[in-house]
């Protein structure tokens, strides 16, 4: 199926675009809402005038933002926690407020959950994923800054808090995607930029295999890149964690993580197209 087909499908299905298809075991945080049977809120947001917390739901199909400036009174608001849409409600938080990504600067809306800085992270709860589980992630990001040579970034880690982990990222001063296991970095092949402006949906899929050569990276739904033969760890299960790492930051919309599945093209295709549609962020070809 060919990615006008799969747009097509995009805009004609329900309008939640995780009713288009059951959703498996996994994690499902957004800033738009993906499922109709979803009735919880979108954020938890503490806001800089005086520390108060509140939690943002939907207006219709989209974050309420009118509701979050107006509790945000004039400043800053931050996210304390991102609740998962999916049935298994794996939220993701970060109680510790030096560390909260940015929602609201000054009043204004910053257009999506901005991961700016050293530590800035959000995580979910234990995901009981395992080296063999066929996994995959779709992200819409826009707005980044990309690292230094010297800097190491990262889009999302996988993995104990410390230890033996696998990490999504950039190779080190450029715009290339990368694989990293624990102290080794990977770069994708062939190479794999992402745009320097207009935003990028990565989508990055795992077969059953304990094995790095079973990981495939896409960028605005273009070709596949692989990665070299590495054995992943069984320690590769607690927990999902989104940060920008040293030099870095990024605005993030939307991050679907799948366990148990490596979706079929067609509805990886089906959600790269909603994804381009509602964000903004035009696909490759």
């Amino acid at each position: 199926m060919n990615l006008l087909a799969a747009q097509i499908i995009s805009r004609s299905s329900q309008l939640c675009p995780l009713d288009a298809f059951p959703f498996p075991s996994g994690v499902a945080l957004s800033t738009r809402r993906l499922r109709s049977a979803y009735s919880g809120p979108c954020l938890q947001v503490r806001r800089s005038t005086n520390g108060d917390i509140t939690e943002i739901g939907f207006e219709g199909l989209s974050l309420d933002v009118p509701g979050l400036l107006a509790f945000c009174a004039g400043g800053d608001g931050f996210v304390r926690g991102w609740f998962d849409q999916s049935p298994r409600s794996l939220h993701a938080w970060q109680t510790a407020t030096a560390n909260q990504p940015k929602i609201v600067s000054s009043g204004a809306f910053l257009g999506g959950v901005v991961f700016d800085g050293k530590t800035f992270s959000i995580a979910t709860d234990n995901t009981g994923i395992v080296n063999t589980t066929p996994l995959t992630i779709c992200a819409a990001y826009q707005s980044f800054t990309f690292p230094s040579a010297s800097s190491l970034p990262s889009l999302w880690r996988m993995g104990p808090n410390v230890g033996a982990r696998l990490w999504a990222m950039f190779m080190p001063g450029t715009r290339n995607l990368a694989q990293r296991i624990s102290a080794t970095t990977f770069p994708a092949s062939p190479d794999q930029p992402v745009p320097a402006t207009g935003g990028a949906i990565i989508s990055w899929q795992k077969s059953s295999l304990a094995n790095q050569s079973a990981i495939t990276s896409r960028v605005n739904g273009g070709l596949p890149s692989s990665y070299p033969p590495q054995a992943i760890s069984s320690l590769y299960k607690p927990y999902i964690s989104i940060a920008a790492g040293f030099g870095q930051a990024f605005t993030l919309h939307e991050f679907l993580f799948f366990s148990g599945t490596s979706l079929p093209d067609q509805a990886r295709q089906t959600l790269e197209c909603s994804q381009s549609d509602r964000f903004g962020i035009p696909l490759a070809g």
